[in-house]
């Protein structure tokens, strides 16, 4: 039994389909792999993107969100949308991801600036930011919190 709890999944209706994600986010691999399910034409290059994941207490999943579409190389996010809706969600905590087109993860100065604002705003309402990370054409991602920055 202690077996089937390690691999317990669950099971989430979305667009009519039901896919198999992990419950809790402990890694940003699989912050990587939610947002591959939930929003896969994110790496396909075509638009940027900016999407967030809710989480309760245990940082178990509760709802995502697209917050912004963008150009083929930005996307306007105000931190204000993005906290609005943890709030609806009554999220404890979230994580923001957005891709780059270009397949290039490395960040911008504007997605440190919009970090920085988007930690502010979560400490204001006890929020927590657990990461932001961006994804590129393949399995690349970059990871503030890995980079020691969040």
């Amino acid at each position: 039994m202690a077996y089937f709890q390690k691999l317990r999944l669950t099971v989430v209706r979305e667009k009519g389909n039901y896919l198999n994600i992990p419950t809790q986010l402990n890694s940003p691999a699989i912050g990587v792999e939610w947002c591959k399910s939930f929003f896969p034409e994110m790496f396909l290059g075509i638009e940027e993107q900016f999407v967030a994941f809710f989480l309760n207490t245990k940082n178990a999943y509760l709802n995502h969100e697209m917050i912004s579409k963008g150009s083929l190389n930005a996307s306007i996010v105000h931190p204000r949308e993005v906290m609005k809706r943890a709030l609806e969600y009554n999220a404890a905590s979230i994580i923001v991801m957005h891709n780059h087109p270009s397949g290039v993860c490395n960040p911008s100065n504007e997605d440190n600036h919009m970090t920085d604002n988007l930690k502010k705003a979560c400490a204001l309402l006890q929020i927590q930011l657990i990461d932001h990370i961006i994804v590129g054409l393949d399995d690349s991602y970059y990871s503030f919190k890995e980079q020691n920055l969040l």
